[in-house]
């Protein structure tokens, strides 16, 4: 078969006859990825908050409206934390209305302070409680960016020194 041949043969030969499907398969996985991509989440504790002041320190207010009733409620202390006022509820019953203030001071060498809600409930039958969490995500205002010195420099340097001769 000449070069000529072979290049009339590809030029007859018939298109994949699939190709029109791949914009379709496309799109379908696309969408299996968009919907796996991201957790589902709950909000039964019906947590929200307001930052009242951005400090330092930080006050947070944070409103719960549960759906069901929990045992406990916590706010705790996550990453870049040095101290904050403590909030937890016991006895939290579903359709009531909760309110604390958390008062949040940052360690100086994180750019931001993590808040963690945990909300536990034991489920009728269950062995383990249930843990619905919330994280909460602060601004630093206590942050201090490290200070910006000389540059390290990994060349070797010679230094001399004048020393006497004896004669």
């Amino acid at each position: 078969m000449t070069n000529k041949q072979y290049v009339s043969q590809l030029r007859s030969a018939r298109p994949n006859s699939h190709a029109h499907a791949y914009p379709a398969i496309l799109m379908l996985l696309l969408g299996w990825a968009a919907a796996y991509a991201s957790t589902p989440t709950t909000n039964d504790v019906g947590f929200s908050y307001k930052i009242l002041s951005s400090g330092p320190p930080v006050t947070v207010e944070i409103r719960l409206k549960p759906r069901h009733s929990y045992e406990s409620v916590a706010v705790e202390a996550g990453s870049g934390v040095a101290t904050m006022t403590p909030c937890a509820f016991s006895t939290v019953l579903a359709s009531h209305s909760y309110v604390c203030r958390v008062t949040v001071t940052g360690k100086p060498g994180d750019a931001a302070m993590t808040l963690n809600l945990v909300a536990r409930h034991t489920v009728a039958g269950g062995a383990l409680p249930e843990t619905e969490i919330h994280h909460i995500s602060v601004t630093n205002a206590a942050y201090v960016p490290p200070a910006k010195g000389k540059a390290v420099s990994n060349k070797p340097t010679l230094t001399s020194s004048p020393t006497k001769q004896n004669k």
